[in-house]
């Protein structure tokens, strides 16, 4: 399954104390999710490389390419083949390979979360600021916010988090996040479960405005009879199967 990337001038590395470098490195998180969760016709493009390595040489890469189109409430964006659009009410995601589209009453309301860096702002990053040195660093026109872990048996999400943007615009331009997990699969080997290292490396490029976006347009996928209650897929579409997720009332033949 898919899963899910330079700084060339002289770095200038800063540490502030231990308090203020948290409420600051919390703020310049927050401006860089806004850019997101303010966006008006705005797109961008990502290329999200994962490797692992482990204490065996077994080693696994993967990569995947995907573009992005914010406007407000409607998000559209396809990685490889899958396509996912929604608009303020429906969300639908078109899965080539299942020949399936899937229609679902539940929405992205915070598109933040797309990416990594928002859930570790909310989520964890007070509980868990204690496990972590925070460096910032300046090089050019670009800011770097990086966690690293302090010891590696401490209960932490990631061992190493880098959040790379631009010091202006406060556009992402590279997130990696480097995990040391346990593996199941490796217990056929030894009986002492081996650690591994993974890393996930996410370039943002590509940022752009958007004037015309028929992708994002419902009717590019499917069509509402509000009639006969039901929805019908668009012709490009007539020989996948229609999934519904949360319609319970509608006609049951859909």
């Amino acid at each position: 399954m898919k899963r899910i990337i330079s700084l060339l001038l002289i770095t200038i590395t800063f540490h502030a104390p231990a308090q203020n470098n948290l409420n600051f490195v919390k703020s310049e998180m927050y401006k860089i999710n806004q850019v997101f969760d303010s966006a008006r016709y705005f797109g961008f493009d990502v290329n999200m490389r994962y490797k692992t390595d482990t204490v065996f040489g077994k080693f696994e890469t993967d990569e995947i390419k995907g573009t992005y189109i914010i406007n407000n409430k409607q998000l559209y964006y396809q990685l490889d083949d899958n396509t996912y659009m929604q608009n303020d009410s429906i969300s639908i995601m078109v899965m080539p390979e299942d020949k399936q589209v899937i229609v679902s009453k539940t929405i992205i309301s915070d598109y933040g979360n797309l990416f990594p860096v928002k859930n570790f702002t909310d989520s964890l990053l007070d509980s868990t600021a204690a496990y972590y040195s925070i460096l910032t660093d300046s090089s050019g026109n670009f800011k770097t916010i990086r966690f690293e872990i302090l010891n590696d048996s401490l209960p932490a999400p990631y061992t190493s988090l880098s959040v790379i943007y631009d010091k202006e615009t406060y556009f992402m331009e590279k997130i990696i996040l480097k995990s040391k997990l346990q593996s199941d699969d490796l217990m056929l080997i030894r009986p002492i479960k081996p650690y591994f290292q993974s890393t996930i490396e996410m370039n943002f490029t590509n940022y752009r405005a958007v004037n015309n976006a028929p992708e994002m347009d419902q009717a590019a996928y499917l069509f509402y009879n509000a009639r006969v209650k039901k929805f019908s897929l668009a012709p490009k579409y007539e020989d996948y199967q229609l999934v519904l997720l949360g319609f319970e009332e509608l006609n049951e033949d859909n």
